[in-house]
């Protein structure tokens, strides 16, 4: 059966039956407790997302306060959705570019424009220290009337729509599915540093800066006839592009010696920090460097804003070894975490070793100017067909 979460503790709930049973049915706390149903359990932890879409979360918060105060009656996002689209399958609908449909909107029930309402939004504040000012997103409560929380759904509804996450998602589940003989398809991303770890650690060591981090980028390959994950492990802690193309070489030429065969076109698909992906620099090496590789074309394709989780945090989850630190063993250095992972039984995850002078080599490969590339911010997918040369749509 289907996991259920209890949104209340077992004695809350208790509390509550006990309070609205009849006395035929009354039963001590530990009898109520072994009656709970395996598949419904308390929340743990990992439970939290702890990766939510902004946009998202704030129109889910819209919805729930629009259903409290009974303008509406639904909370299905992909309802509203239908509501205001002639085919949500549609991308020119979803746009709000279709004529037959741009000026739909969810009709809400009849209301009372001026009374009060209070909803949360995510809100991105200044926070000032010492001399310098910061932007941090805080959760905040909204006070408006009725009418103004209705006039925040509809733009929000309409921002909403044309976040072009489900067709490029459909989009990209299309190119996987489609890849030719000499295609390949790399979907990429840096899992978050592991902090390597002792199974007994002294104070001075669990608290202060002692502690190493190694990093980590994961690959999931995917040609026509099959799919192989990749983890890449280097004490380097740089994450700029001459980094990634680093840490794709040794990836790159396992498969082509694994195929036996030079691919020819390259798709790779990646979440869009400008700081890793979305940069000149990164279109600099993409439109030179696989060129050297036998590629005869390159395309980048760059998720939605907020939505790049897939594949490659799976395999970055299966490499970290938090499991084996419990089990009394310690993990004090980049090798060390390289070793058991490379020799562990079972796992069918290759493992690459990234030295500095090997991300170094590519820090040669960059001249010292470059040419800007207009427009590179607002695009989801850059590609080439010719050394040196980038274009985007």
């Amino acid at each position: 059966m289907q996991r259920r979460v209890l949104t209340n503790t077992l004695l809350e709930l208790h509390t509550k039956f006990s309070q609205e049973c009849t006395l035929v049915h009354q039963m001590s706390y530990r009898q109520f407790v072994r009656y709970r149903p395996k598949h419904i359990t308390e929340a743990r932890p990992t439970d939290r997302n702890t990766c939510a879409c902004y946009q998202h979360e704030n129109m889910h918060l819209l919805i729930e306060c629009l259903v409290r105060k009974g303008l509406i009656t639904t909370k299905s996002l992909s309802h509203l959705l239908s509501e205001i689209t002639c085919n949500a399958e549609d991308q020119q609908c979803m746009k709000r570019q279709c004529t037959n449909c741009c000026f739909d909107e969810v009709q809400l029930n009849t209301h009372d424009t001026s009374e009060l309402a209070r909803w949360e939004q995510w809100q991105r504040e200044d926070v000032t220290v010492g001399d310098k000012v910061y932007k941090n997103w805080v959760k905040k409560g909204v006070s408006g009337t009725l009418g103004q929380l209705a006039e925040a759904f509809y733009h929000a509804l309409e921002s909403i729509a044309s976040h072009h996450w489900m067709h490029q998602a459909r989009k990209i589940r299309e190119l996987k599915g489609n890849l030719q003989e000499n295609d390949l398809a790399l979907h990429i991303d840096f899992s978050e540093n592991y902090g390597c770890k002792l199974n007994t650690e002294i104070q001075a060591f669990h608290f202060g800066g002692s502690r190493s981090q190694v990093t980590l980028h994961t690959v999931v390959a995917y040609t026509k006839t099959a799919t192989q994950s990749f983890a890449t492990i280097s004490k380097s802690l740089r994450h700029d592009e001459r980094a990634v193309w680093a840490h794709l070489q040794p990836v790159i030429e396992d498969l082509q010696m694994q195929h036996g065969k030079q691919f020819e076109s390259l798709h790779l698909i990646s979440d869009g920090p400008v700081t890793k992906y979305h940069n000149k620099t990164n279109c600099f090496l993409m439109s030179t460097v696989p060129f050297t590789w036998g590629f005869q074309s390159v395309t980048w394709n760059y998720s939605e804003r907020s939505h790049g989780k897939g594949a490659p945090d799976g395999v970055g989850a299966c490499v970290k070894a938090d499991q084996l630190v419990l089990n009394g063993h310690d993990l004090q250095t980049a090798e060390a975490l390289f070793d058991f992972v490379s020799s562990k039984d079972g796992i069918k995850i290759q493992i690459k070793w990234i030295e500095e002078k090997d991300i170094a080599e590519f820090d040669t490969l960059v001249p010292l100017v470059l040419p800007a590339v207009k427009g590179i911010l607002g695009t989801h997918q850059i590609f080439t067909t010719t050394p040196g040369e980038i274009f985007h749509r």
